[in-house]
């Protein structure tokens, strides 16, 4: 959407949610929708989320303020059922789920994740701002939707053929990166262990510093388990 703000900082944010139509009439309004097209309907106990996060607007022609949906701490699959149907998560961790930065402030840490011992079907790479991360509560579910590492700023998966990753838009500041394995059982990933890994381009990962506008490559290898 567009809108017209003066430049300083902002505290809130409100989204109202449609949950009869989306912006082109059609209905459901929220929504999961499947690779055979069928949809999910998504809806909240309320259709107003307060997002209670800061960002800037510069003194600019334009700002780009995006905002951020964690998926895996705003959607979770409905326990109890046959179907793959899905929800959103409770109000209080739906707010927290979802995140705000002014494109202008933030950058992105991308690399490659070399896993030459096959440790993991799927490794997920974790963002923590710097000195937070604590992996005896972040390797347990937290909250009422069980959310494991629920205090990362944003994650990754570690893609299966190339072994990319890509995490973006972060603000400014110092963050360390987490790399976790998943095993797979019949068609879910289970959590499995910490990993161990080591830079190959000399990079500190417990202490990066991410810059506005700037691209930062962490390429690492998969060294064991923790």
């Amino acid at each position: 959407g567009n809108i017209d703000l003066e430049a300083g900082s902002y505290s809130n944010i409100e989204l109202e949610l449609d949950y009869t139509a989306d912006a082109d009439g059609n209905t459901p309004g929220c929504y999961v929708e499947f690779v055979n097209g069928e949809k999910d309907q998504l809806e909240a106990t309320s259709n107003t989320i307060d997002i209670n996060d800061t960002f800037e607007v510069l003194v600019s022609p334009s700002n780009e303020i995006i905002i951020d949906f964690d998926l895996r701490k705003t959607i979770k699959e409905e326990q109890g059922t046959t179907a793959n149907n899905f929800e959103f998560v409770s109000m209080s961790e739906l707010t927290t789920g979802i995140r705000t930065v002014n494109n202008a402030m933030a950058g992105k840490i991308s690399g490659s994740a070399n896993d030459q011992n096959n440790t993991s079907d799927k490794i997920v790479v974790y963002a923590y701002e710097q000195g937070t991360f604590n992996a005896d509560v972040e390797s347990e579910g937290q909250g009422e939707s069980n959310i494991l590492f629920a205090n990362a700023v944003t994650s990754s998966e570690v893609n299966g053929l190339s072994s990319q990753y890509n995490l973006s838009f972060l603000e400014e500041g110092e963050y360390e990166l987490v790399f976790a394995s998943y095993n797979k059982d019949g068609d879910d990933f289970y959590f499995n262990s910490l990993l161990t890994a080591e830079s190959t381009t000399g990079i500190d990962l417990a202490g990066i510093s991410v810059s506005s506008s700037i691209q930062i490559n962490a390429n690492v290898t998969i060294v064991g388990t923790k």
